[in-house]
């Protein structure tokens, strides 16, 4: 088994274990200074606007983001949508690149970016909508 494969595999792991915890205890990573860029994949989304970037292998180790992306908003007006499913199709398992622009507190409000393109952008598009709606 590779390096990658042996990393996806404790991400993994680390999943299974997030998913047996409550949506408080699931990131549980310090807000980083503002301005400050990180890269992850996430591995847990817990509504329309938030989600865990995984920083490390373990869920004290993600960190908890909320999305300002105007683009989510407008996703979620859609009629057929599931806001937590469109996230959800838009961005688990990926790697993001996200930019803490405020410290919220107990997370961080940070704009994300997958390939580029931000997250919003992806969840307005129609397909990420209706594969979203099959969602839990």
């Amino acid at each position: 088994m590779g390096v990658r494969a042996i990393a996806i595999s404790v991400l993994l792991s680390g999943a299974l274990a997030a998913s047996a915890a409550s949506a408080g205890e699931a990131c549980g990573a310090p807000v980083p200074a503002v301005g400050t860029e990180v890269h992850g994949p996430v591995l847990n989304v817990l509504d329309g606007r938030r989600l865990c970037v995984a920083l490390g292998v373990t869920p004290d180790q993600w960190l908890e983001v909320e999305l300002p992306d105007q683009g989510l908003i407008r996703a979620a007006a859609h009629p057929d949508a599931n806001p937590r499913g469109t996230l959800m199709a838009a961005t688990f398992a990926r790697n993001l690149t996200c930019r803490v622009i405020e410290d919220a507190g107990d997370h961080a409000i940070a704009a994300c970016s997958l390939d580029g393109r931000p997250v919003g952008r992806l969840a307005e598009r129609r397909r990420t909508i209706e594969t979203g709606r099959d969602w839990r």
